[in-house]
């Protein structure tokens, strides 16, 4: 078509009029079909801009909310040894991710505690969160909910702990309403429940007890109802070894006693009124070389092949005399129950206060050398924390019959002394192998009794000394002591 003849169709086109001419005005005005294309346009434009907003709000609640179940689960983790844990799992989700954060509503959160193949607990928590839509319900969707999830390991190294407990017959006296000794169950019935938590046993846990008074009985305790186990005197053994000399009479001999109930050998034959209980492995002569009371399991060069038993001549014990206590051993064990049901046992405290004869026969316990041998092993690729806490409500005080057979003479300031420089001894070679030492000053206020116990600690304040004036403070150190070990349980 020439310019011409299409010139003229515009032209003619705008001088006519009627139907035609409105048919043609509209085919080619393009300003109508835009409308109807925009129109169309609009509305998955506006699900886009909807699902744009609504989707960066959805963002930001997902990335709060797995910021608050990480901070959960890590609280929950470093506190898994407490049955309470999940208080702190709450706590810290809800200070992370408060109500109404974008118009979002929390679910949650949830936790479970589980325990891995390498013996480790690892906490675990879930939560959701679920906010209503600003565009998108025109569409349909009301709401988006996000959820959240994470796990956080308490990595802990082994421990073997034993628990020193005085109960000499100052712990039968009453303190603020309460008996010393009942007093001292519950408060280290509490450090049991720290470190177990609800758990009945924990193959990275060990636990012992040591109960004594001037001396300590080396027969096994049981979780029958004996307090003990039976010593069979016709099960009592002659065990041969290389010839020594016995540092109490002098002789030589080459055998040793065993008996049915203890790992302890005896160098003589005990008679049927023995108790369980053996002197320290001390001579008070001038000759320092041949005492081994602070030395573990046979010394050989010093001719200690085993412990002498105390045998008190069938006498009757008096006022001045320190009883064989009812209460024997218990090495380290795995078990919850039975660790608590051993302090249970811990009734009728009666003699007098042989402090080094209570650290002695626990860093004993505690060690995997004879004569006990069940503590952990070193092993430079598996952490090992070694404890012992020890309670007493006395100073040193010596006795007729007591572990160190009253050679200081009794209970006067020159046997204190001497017992003191014993215990701090024994101490000081505990600590050297890397053995963290707690000491408890209960319900006896004196300055001379606490500094001695400070050089016994690892420390000479909290947690490794504490003074307890009554039960409450009692528990609460006990309480503070469980934290402690419980923090040194979680890898580094």
């Amino acid at each position: 078509m020439s310019r011409a003849a299409e010139f003229r169709i515009r032209r003619s086109s705008r001088n006519r009029s009627g139907p035609l001419g409105t048919a043609l005005r509209f085919l080619r005005d393009r300003r109508g079909a835009s409308y109807v294309i925009g129109a169309f346009i609009s509305i998955p434009l506006m699900g886009l801009i909807g699902l744009s907003a609504d989707g960066g709000r959805a963002y930001l609640v997902k990335a709060r909310l797995s910021t608050s179940v990480d901070a959960a689960a890590l609280a929950g983790a470093k506190n898994a040894w407490n049955g309470a844990y999940g208080t702190d799992v709450t706590k810290y989700f809800n200070s992370n991710f408060p109500p109404g954060f974008l118009g979002a509503t929390p679910a949650g959160p949830t936790f479970t505690k589980l325990t891995n193949s390498d013996g480790y607990e690892v906490v675990k928590v879930q939560a959701t969160a679920t906010m209503p839509t600003a565009f998108m319900h025109l569409f349909g969707f009301d709401s988006i909910t996000v959820s959240a999830e994470s796990e956080a390991t308490r990595k802990t190294v082994a421990m073997d702990l034993v628990l020193s407990i005085d109960m000499s017959g100052s712990m039968g006296s009453w303190v603020s309403g309460k008996q010393k000794i009942a007093a001292a169950r519950e408060a280290a019935k509490e450090l049991v429940s720290i470190l177990y938590g609800p758990d009945e046993a924990n193959s990275l846990l060990k636990i012992g007890l040591v109960p004594w008074n001037g001396n300590v009985n080396i027969l096994l305790d049981t979780s029958g109802t004996s307090p003990i186990s039976q010593w069979d005197p016709a099960k009592t053994a002659k065990k041969f070894v290389t010839p020594f000399t016995n540092p109490i009479d002098g002789t030589t001999q080459d055998f040793v006693w065993e008996i049915n109930n203890s790992p302890v050998r005896l160098l003589f034959e005990p008679d049927s009124g023995w108790k369980g209980c053996v002197y320290a492995r001390y001579t008070h002569d001038a000759d320092t070389t041949n005492d081994a009371d602070d030395e573990l399991g046979d010394v050989d060069a010093k001719g200690w092949k085993g412990w002498e038993p105390r045998i008190y001549a069938g006498k009757t014990c008096g006022w001045s005399c320190t009883a064989c206590l009812k209460h024997g051993i218990t090495p380290l064990i795995q078990s919850r129950t039975q660790t608590l049901a051993a302090l249970d046992r811990l009734q009728s405290p009666t003699g007098n206060t042989d402090i080094p004869q209570g650290l002695s026969w626990a860093w004993r316990v505690l060690m995997n050398t004879a004569p006990f041998t069940g503590g952990t092993a070193d092993d430079p690729d598996k952490p090992l924390v070694r404890a012992v806490v020890l309670l007493t409500d006395g100073a040193n005080c010596a006795a007729e019959g007591d572990g160190y057979k009253a050679v200081w003479g009794g209970c006067n300031w020159y046997s204190t002394q001497k017992m003191d420089e014993r215990a701090i001894a024994i101490a000081a070679k505990m600590k050297a192998q890397g053995i963290l030492v707690y000491t408890i000053q209960f319900g006896f206020n004196d300055q001379d009794a606490a500094a001695t116990l400070k050089k016994i600690a690892s420390g000479t304040g909290a947690p490794y000394y504490s003074y307890a004036p009554d039960s409450a403070a009692l528990q609460k150190i006990f309480q503070q002591i469980g934290s402690s070990l419980s923090e040194l349980r979680l890898s580094k």
